[in-house]
């Protein structure tokens, strides 16, 4: 394809070395992609986008231009113009400074915090349409939804309440309630954090077409899962009522609980989706160490029975937290904020998930589409 000159590329200089490449907006449907030179040698790839322009920070002495490759997602067709050439200086001692500004972690976490917010009607809207697609090619459709985890519960009432408990209280609260208001969010935890680390990797083909953060993408995640938690949680009330227990003030607290698990989730995706892209291995390892988790958690066996050591280290999982705090509230009528050294401590580590996260997503999410 021959190369064109044309005034809809150009190369700006708008502030010491801070270099501009851009080209006209096409408008929506159009992905642009830059290729930096230096004197005739390709030093940076910039992977298709919907910006139509880049920003270069120089750090060494001389001709600078960019090859701008226009792609049409909607009609095909690629073209590609040279920005004209631009005659940079580098001051003297700037050959060791950074080639890009380092971002703080605040303020990562501020792009990302600010990006979400920004498009969680567009999230909400995506997550709303995903939930209704599962299972939709299958004759029971979104039925599955509520089958599979009670043919679930059935199995581990079975094997752990009838074959190993023979049936046997945990204190004076029926097994099977016992067993499943840690079930249920599990479910929810266990959904999440297996496809959360494939949030991103499953939509970027997709949405690399659309004027839409990918690093928003875990959370749409996490709600899609949401919706089948608050269905599940029908099915554990009316469980509830049966057994006798009825709706009191400290049922609220499932609402902070259902919130605190959807951050650590969220926070913890944004972290593993990264994780995935460079290796797909990840995912597979995450299955299997969720799997390991469930087991370890008490979720169908009575912590009490284990050592003190043990006890110890438990009471610092963060899934134990939620999975206690559902038991809490709707079985011993105790609220979150009577330990609230242990809130400060898990959401403190929410904190720290999304720091972490919102760094890593914006470190690499430019790498995003070449890791497709």
């Amino acid at each position: 394809m021959a190369m064109t000159q044309s005034t809809a590329a150009f190369a700006e200089l708008e502030e010491e070395n801070k270099l501009v490449f851009g080209c006209e907006n096409k408008g929506a449907g159009y992905l642009y992609a830059f290729y930096i030179y230096l004197n005739d040698t390709l030093i940076e790839k910039i992977p298709y986008s919907p910006k139509c322009r880049t920003v270069f920070w120089a750090t060494l002495s001389g001709k600078y231009y960019a090859v701008v490759f226009v792609k049409n997602t909607l009609a095909g067709g690629k073209d590609r113009f040279k920005t004209n050439e631009l005659i940079y200086q580098a001051e003297e001692g700037s050959l060791e400074a950074p080639s890009r500004p380092k971002k703080t972690v605040w303020e990562n976490s501020m792009e990302i915090l600010k990006e979400t917010v920004l498009q969680f009607p567009m999230i909400f809207r995506l997550a709303l349409f995903d939930y209704k697609l599962e299972n939709q090619d299958t004759y029971l459709g979104r039925l599955w939804n509520i089958l599979t985890p009670l043919i679930q519960i059935g199995t581990f009432w079975l094997v752990f309440g009838i074959g190993l408990r023979q049936g046997n209280n945990v204190g004076e609260v029926p097994f099977v309630i016992w067993m499943v208001c840690g079930l249920i969010p599990w479910f929810f935890i266990n959904q999440t954090l297996v496809k959360g680390a494939t949030s991103i990797y499953a939509k970027a083909n997709t949405l690399s077409r659309m004027k839409f953060p990918l690093v928003t993408l875990p959370l749409e995640r996490t709600l899609v899962e949401m919706f089948e938690h608050l269905m599940m949680l029908v099915i554990l009330f009316i469980m509830l009522f049966c057994f006798g227990y009825y709706p009191n003030w400290h049922w609220f607290n499932l609402i902070y609980y259902i919130i605190y698990t959807a951050c650590f989730l969220t926070g913890l995706s944004l972290i593993t989706s990264v994780f995935t892209m460079f290796a797909r291995d990840f995912s597979k390892l995450l299955q299997s160490l969720t799997r390991l988790l469930f087991y370890l958690t008490p979720i169908l066996w009575d912590m009490g029975r284990m050592p003190e050591f043990y006890q110890k280290i438990m009471l610092l999982n963060p899934i134990y937290y939620s999975v206690t705090g559902f038991r809490e509230s709707l079985l011993y009528e105790t609220s979150f904020w009577e330990s609230p050294d242990k809130a400060a401590f898990f959401w403190t580590i929410n904190i720290l998930l999304f720091l972490a996260g919102s760094t890593l997503q914006v470190k690499f999410r430019d790498q995003f589409i070449d890791l497709l």
